[in-house]
């Protein structure tokens, strides 16, 4: 049993009413006894003969992730490198230079990207390597699924 603080948060919910698939979510309820679990689902809805049934959720459970990350940004302890990045994709490494280059501008930054793509490690490591890096590093984040 899990509660939400709002019922509309339920993806599983939200599957079943609108029937639609929602990949890389995160979601955060609460457990039977009060705990916050923090999870990065999929969900689909089930559909036979043409009529919405039931809906199926497949989480990967964050929570401890979450709350390290919440723990080193409350202490100020975070503090990610471009060679914290990992991966050898033609991808990755272009995104990386960009990044690189978006040190060397006064310029506001805008990164996009699905939930658990690594947003905030991008803006971490931009805003360290910028003139900036002993000013307040401020950041809001918005994951999207697809």
């Amino acid at each position: 049993m899990f509660t939400f603080e709002n019922e509309q948060d339920s993806r599983l919910l939200q599957a079943l009413e609108d029937g639609k698939t929602v990949k890389n979510a995160k979601q955060t309820y609460y457990n039977k006894n009060g705990k916050k679990i923090t999870t990065i689902n999929h969900t689909y809805p089930i559909i036979f003969k043409g009529e919405r049934i039931g809906a199926v959720e497949l989480a990967s459970d964050i929570t401890k992730y979450e709350r390290l990350k919440e723990n080193m940004l409350k202490n100020g302890l975070t503090r990610y490198t471009f060679e914290s990045i990992i991966g050898i994709s033609p991808a990755l490494k272009e995104v990386i230079e960009n990044a690189r280059r978006a040190t060397r501008t006064s310029s506001s930054v805008l990164i996009i990207g699905e939930t658990g793509t690594g947003k905030e490690i991008f803006a971490q490591n931009i805003h360290h390597a910028s003139d900036r890096a002993n000013g307040p590093f401020f950041t809001k984040l918005y994951g999207h699924s697809r």
